[in-house]
């Protein structure tokens, strides 16, 4: 596996992982329009 190789798939496997905890923080009811 070629350094090239390595850096496309973490930078891959990082993207997705980001997609995914946005995915999940705007299904979370924890808002910041929601002040007392």
């Amino acid at each position: 596996m070629t350094v090239l190789a390595l850096i496309a798939a973490i930078l891959e496997f990082a993207s997705s992982l980001l997609g995914f905890l946005t995915a999940i923080a705007e299904r979370l009811p924890i808002r910041k329009d929601k002040e007392p």
